[in-house]
């Protein structure tokens, strides 16, 4: 099968969805079937509409989207509308990395105009490019797509570490300490205290000393600066890292004895880097920020009994039975949604 993927600027390494791209594109072709990649850039061009001219003949046209990736404002205007025209002759799959923004509760009035907009532009897409299959994946995307009546589906977002096996010489292995792992983006709005104050409780309970590692290059100081003071004040030790190489990110997960993602639960599916915690077997804390309703709510990919909920009234209980658990081993996120992928066109 020949599949074309459309997506924003490729920069693998800089950006989540270039990654996603290359990863699952190698996976693909392993498999047999070829696959492009066509880079729109709304700086210096293709733009949409020029690549909606010469678009290349394929099985399958992939639109990886995400609003801002293909404008500066969030809305791609007549580049959009060209490019739909193009994709209703075509074969077509949408998977939303992003919608529109401002739809939770505290989007200043702004961000709803802006997001009015966007949805607005994303509806009309849809409705013109008529594709065989729009997928999401995360909670909230699918929950505020189907609400504006697309059929949308779930499709397991993985992680970009590779697995490389690590020595057995680190501390972690130590049967007197409980290292919490994060990976990713500390955001700021994340209830810190609570988190640190259930692991001083954890490691008590479990006669161990906790501490807390930190892994990758930080764009968001405040949460850090949130964390640190945190740790502190419960005397924890916390260990920050900055940029680490690919295997040595995987030999640290593995050393790890759980993780904790400030990412909100109903978009938990979005972030690349709790899927890589979660594929390396690692137990994952995570937070409910009431966004979405919580019928709507679901784990991302096949980690349902490796996700405790910090607000949960039972998490005590659901930590302890995770941690109780034989640690499982490492999951292939590309090579799992790769053969969803598939399965699903």
């Amino acid at each position: 099968m020949k599949i074309v993927f459309i997506l924003g600027k490729y920069q693998p390494g800089r950006c989540g969805i270039s990654d996603y791209v290359r990863l699952l594109a190698t996976e693909l072709q392993r498999r047999g079937h070829h696959c492009r990649k066509i880079s729109a850039d709304p700086e210096s061009g293709p733009s949409l509409s020029e690549i909606s001219q010469s678009l290349p003949k394929a099985d399958l046209v992939s639109l990886q989207f995400a609003p801002y990736a293909f404008s500066q404002s969030g809305t791609s205007g007549h580049d959009l509308t060209a490019l739909a025209e193009t994709l209703s002759r075509r074969k077509t799959h949408v998977l939303f990395h992003e919608i529109w923004i401002g739809s939770y509760p505290e989007a200043s009035w702004k961000q709803k105009f802006r997001g009015w907009r966007q949805r607005s532009e994303i509806l009309r897409f849809l409705g013109r490019a008529r594709p065989c299959l729009t997928q999401t994946t995360n909670s909230a995307y699918l929950h505020r797509l189907n609400c504006q009546g697309i059929e949308a589906k779930y499709l397991y977002l993985f992680g970009n570490i590779p697995f490389e096996r690590a020595k057995s010489s680190r501390r972690q292995n130590s049967n007197n300490e409980l290292e919490a792992v994060h990976f990713g983006t500390l955001y700021d709005n994340f209830p810190y205290e609570t988190l640190v104050c259930r692991l001083s409780q954890l490691g008590e309970g479990m006669d161990i000393k906790s501490r807390i590692l930190v892994l990758g290059r930080q764009r968001e100081r405040s949460g850090l600066s949130k964390l640190q003071g945190a740790a502190e004040a419960k005397g924890i030790e916390i260990e920050v890292t900055n940029e680490l190489p690919d295997d040595e990110i995987s030999r640290r997960l593995q050393l790890s004895g759980l993780g904790f993602s400030t990412t909100p639960y109903d978009v938990l599916g979005k972030s690349g880097a709790t899927a890589a915690m979660l594929e390396h077997g690692l137990p994952v804390i995570a937070y409910d920020d009431g966004d979405t309703p919580d019928r709507f709510l679901s784990p991302p990919g096949p980690f349902k009994t490796r996700i405790a909920l910090l607000n949960d009234p039972r998490f005590d209980d659901s930590i302890q039975a995770i941690l109780r658990k034989p640690r499982p081993k490492f999951l292939n996120g590309v090579s799992h949604t790769a053969a969803e992928f598939l399965d699903s066109i």
